[in-house]
């Protein structure tokens, strides 16, 4: 797809469907596709490392910590931290944002709320030096590293129990409060409601982004091109212009199967009408 952030590492996409849909990437790349066309609305210089958004509004972090809220025109500052990883909600007036901070006992993951009106602290328990995934529905939450911590109802993020290690998790999709799909750098794994276990994929690449429509129908981007999709009995290693180019697809985002957006490195940017 065409758009006026060639050659650019792009890290995320989100949309609302063909009539908004966001990319970011470094160098303060935020671009928007409107039916079709194509706008900018840079972000000074730091790296834009995620986006998410609805009908009600977007929202963005940087590399640097800042978190952003656009406002029609341009994106806007609503707080920050001292390093920023990942951004989602369920709603514009409940909106999570992950990162770090420096304590007396060193680097430490951090999560701020936003509310609609302003920001606050959210609750961890064990939490790791860092996050590097975030995803969930409805009320459900759940954050991750090395390992997953989740939340209900906001009443504060937990570790739970991981049967497998996935190295970084780099993504979470969810279904519901019981079935969720979270990707890394050593694959896939599932939660089912009581626990973290691995899925067999068939790549070696690691991933960085999951994105489903429903349990038949799950997709999965990462290394090397790699696009998986899973028809609810088996898994499809898709062919795609970046298949075997060695270039990192970061990001799956998308409103069917037939509405599928995926963005990677060096101004990657895929569409599967």
């Amino acid at each position: 797809v065409a758009h006026p952030a060639q050659n650019t590492d792009l890290t995320a996409v989100w949309g609302n469907g063909w009539s908004e849909v966001w990319v970011v990437g470094k160098g303060g790349t935020a671009i928007r596709a409107s039916g079709g066309a194509w706008e900018s609305f840079p972000v000074g210089t730091s790296d834009l490392v995620d986006v998410w958004g609805n009908t009600n509004g977007f929202f963005a972090v940087t590399k640097k910590g800042t978190c952003l809220k656009f406002g029609g025109s341009a994106w806007e500052s609503i707080g920050g931290m001292m390093t920023g990883s990942k951004v989602w909600g369920s709603a514009s007036n409940r909106v999570f944002f992950a990162g770090t901070n420096l304590t007396s006992s060193g680097h430490v993951g951090t999560m701020l709320k936003w509310n609609g009106w302003e920001m606050k602290d959210v609750a961890l328990y064990q939490a790791p030096s860092d996050f590097s995934a975030l995803g969930g529905v409805g009320m459900h939450t759940w954050v991750g590293y090395w390992s997953l911590h989740k939340d209900y109802s906001d009443g504060g993020f937990n570790p739970q129990t991981m049967n497998t290690n996935l190295g970084f998790v780099r993504d979470i999709w969810a279904f519901d409060g019981d079935t969720a799909y979270a990707v890394g750098d050593l694959g896939m794994a599932k939660y089912d409601g009581w626990a973290w276990g691995a899925v067999n994929v068939p790549t070696a690449q690691s991933l960085y982004g999951v994105w489903g429509l429903s349990e038949d129908s799950l997709w999965a981007v990462g290394g090397n091109g790699t696009i998986l999709h899973w028809d609810g009995s088996q898994w499809n290693d898709i062919p795609n212009p970046a298949h075997g180019t060695g270039t990192t697809l970061r990001e799956i985002w998308g409103t069917s199967d037939h509405d599928l957006w995926v963005v990677g490195d060096e101004g990657t940017v895929l569409y599967r009408d």
